[in-house]
Protein backbone atom coordinates (compact mmCIF):
# COMPACT_ATOMS: atom_id res chain seq x y z
CA UNK A 1 0.00 0.00 0.00
CA UNK A 2 1.08 3.72 -0.66
CA UNK A 3 1.23 5.44 2.54
CA UNK A 4 1.17 9.03 0.98
CA UNK A 5 -1.71 7.83 -1.42
CA UNK A 6 -3.41 6.49 2.24
CA UNK A 7 -3.09 9.18 4.09
CA UNK A 8 -4.52 12.08 1.33
CA UNK A 9 -7.01 9.84 0.85
CA UNK A 10 -8.45 10.14 4.80
CA UNK A 11 -7.02 13.77 5.11
CA UNK A 12 -9.15 14.63 1.83
CA UNK A 13 -12.78 12.54 2.55
CA UNK A 14 -12.73 13.35 6.68
CA UNK A 15 -11.10 17.35 6.51
CA UNK A 16 -8.88 16.63 9.20
CA UNK A 17 -5.00 15.71 9.90
CA UNK A 18 -5.45 15.63 13.45
CA UNK A 19 -4.80 11.73 13.98
CA UNK A 20 -7.46 11.09 17.02
CA UNK A 21 -10.08 12.69 15.02
CA UNK A 22 -9.62 10.20 11.96
CA UNK A 23 -9.37 7.26 14.81
CA UNK A 24 -13.12 8.53 15.78
CA UNK A 25 -14.16 8.97 11.88
CA UNK A 26 -12.73 5.19 11.38
CA UNK A 27 -13.85 3.57 14.78
CA UNK A 28 -10.28 2.65 15.81
CA UNK A 29 -10.51 2.15 19.80
CA UNK A 30 -7.28 4.19 21.15
CA UNK A 31 -6.62 4.05 24.82
CA UNK A 32 -3.60 6.17 26.59
CA UNK A 33 -1.60 4.72 29.75
CA UNK A 34 1.34 3.90 31.45
CA UNK A 35 3.51 1.57 29.14
CA UNK A 36 6.46 -0.34 30.11
CA UNK A 37 10.10 0.21 29.52
CA UNK A 38 10.50 1.79 26.11
CA UNK A 39 7.24 1.29 24.15
CA UNK A 40 5.75 4.26 23.28
CA UNK A 41 2.53 2.62 21.73
CA UNK A 42 1.30 -0.22 19.49
CA UNK A 43 -1.75 -1.44 17.23
CA UNK A 44 -3.32 -4.56 17.60
CA UNK A 45 -6.65 -5.62 16.37
CA UNK A 46 -8.67 -7.58 19.11
CA UNK A 47 -11.75 -9.82 18.51
CA UNK A 48 -12.23 -7.59 14.85
CA UNK A 49 -11.65 -4.18 16.87
CA UNK A 50 -8.56 -2.08 15.52
CA UNK A 51 -7.09 -1.03 18.72
CA UNK A 52 -4.64 1.82 19.25
CA UNK A 53 -2.37 2.34 22.65
CA UNK A 54 -0.05 4.87 23.19
CA UNK A 55 2.02 5.75 27.04
CA UNK A 56 0.35 8.34 29.12
CA UNK A 57 3.91 9.69 29.93
CA UNK A 58 4.44 11.37 26.85
CA UNK A 59 4.01 14.81 26.02
CA UNK A 60 1.72 16.19 23.09
CA UNK A 61 4.16 16.30 20.52
CA UNK A 62 5.12 12.95 20.97
CA UNK A 63 1.28 11.69 21.34
CA UNK A 64 0.82 12.68 18.34
CA UNK A 65 3.31 11.24 16.49
CA UNK A 66 2.55 8.19 17.99
CA UNK A 67 -1.12 7.94 17.48
CA UNK A 68 -0.29 9.42 13.42
CA UNK A 69 2.34 6.25 13.09
CA UNK A 70 0.00 3.57 15.08
CA UNK A 71 -2.83 4.81 12.56
CA UNK A 72 -0.61 4.13 9.77
CA UNK A 73 -0.08 0.65 10.49
CA UNK A 74 -4.05 0.21 11.24
CA UNK A 75 -4.03 1.72 8.10
CA UNK A 76 -1.64 0.02 5.87
CA UNK A 77 -0.98 -3.24 8.63
CA UNK A 78 -4.91 -3.92 8.97
CA UNK A 79 -4.33 -7.75 10.23
CA UNK A 80 -0.65 -7.12 11.52
CA UNK A 81 -0.29 -6.66 15.19
CA UNK A 82 2.88 -4.48 15.78
CA UNK A 83 3.89 -3.36 18.58
CA UNK A 84 5.71 -0.32 18.51
CA UNK A 85 9.07 -0.56 20.51
CA UNK A 86 11.73 1.54 19.35
CA UNK A 87 12.22 5.45 20.98
CA UNK A 88 13.40 6.13 17.86
CA UNK A 89 10.67 4.73 15.95
CA UNK A 90 12.15 7.27 12.50
CA UNK A 91 15.35 5.56 12.51
CA UNK A 92 13.48 2.15 12.13
CA UNK A 93 15.14 -0.17 9.45
CA UNK A 94 12.04 -2.49 9.26
CA UNK A 95 9.99 -1.85 6.02
CA UNK A 96 6.31 -1.88 8.08
CA UNK A 97 8.02 0.90 10.65
CA UNK A 98 9.20 3.05 7.30
CA UNK A 99 5.16 2.87 5.83
CA UNK A 100 3.69 3.85 9.35
CA UNK A 101 6.46 6.75 9.43
CA UNK A 102 5.57 7.75 6.18
CA UNK A 103 2.02 8.21 6.58
CA UNK A 104 2.66 9.71 9.62
CA UNK A 105 4.62 12.49 8.08
CA UNK A 106 2.22 12.73 5.44
CA UNK A 107 -0.91 13.11 7.91
CA UNK A 108 1.19 15.87 10.27
CA UNK A 109 2.61 17.94 7.61
CA UNK A 110 1.25 19.22 4.55
CA UNK A 111 3.94 19.07 1.38
CA UNK A 112 3.50 22.83 1.12
CA UNK A 113 5.50 23.36 4.22
CA UNK A 114 8.82 23.67 2.63
CA UNK A 115 7.52 26.89 0.84
CA UNK A 116 5.78 28.31 3.74
CA UNK A 117 8.90 28.16 5.69
CA UNK A 118 11.35 28.81 2.32
CA UNK A 119 14.28 29.74 3.80
CA UNK A 120 14.04 27.81 7.38
CA UNK A 121 15.95 24.86 8.64
CA UNK A 122 14.51 21.71 9.37
CA UNK A 123 14.83 22.48 13.04
CA UNK A 124 13.44 26.09 12.26
CA UNK A 125 10.31 24.27 10.59
CA UNK A 126 10.33 21.62 13.34
CA UNK A 127 9.80 24.69 16.14
CA UNK A 128 7.66 26.34 14.04
CA UNK A 129 5.01 23.00 13.30
CA UNK A 130 5.43 21.90 17.42
CA UNK A 131 6.38 18.36 15.18
CA UNK A 132 10.02 16.19 15.90
CA UNK A 133 12.88 17.17 13.70
CA UNK A 134 13.09 13.92 12.76
CA UNK A 135 9.62 14.02 11.44
CA UNK A 136 10.34 17.02 9.35
CA UNK A 137 13.03 15.70 7.74
CA UNK A 138 11.42 12.35 7.42
CA UNK A 139 8.89 14.16 5.13
CA UNK A 140 11.56 16.41 3.26
CA UNK A 141 13.09 13.20 2.06
CA UNK A 142 10.20 11.70 1.01
CA UNK A 143 8.61 14.50 -0.27
CA UNK A 144 9.03 13.09 -3.77
CA UNK A 145 8.85 9.99 -3.14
Amino acid sequence: MNAKYEAKKLINKYKTTNPFELMDYLDILYIRYPLKGNLRGYYTKEFGEKVICIDSNLCDEEVNLVAAHELGHAILHEDKNILFISRNILQSKDKLEKQANKFAAEILLDDSVFSEYYGYSLEEISKCECVSYELVEHKYNNLNK
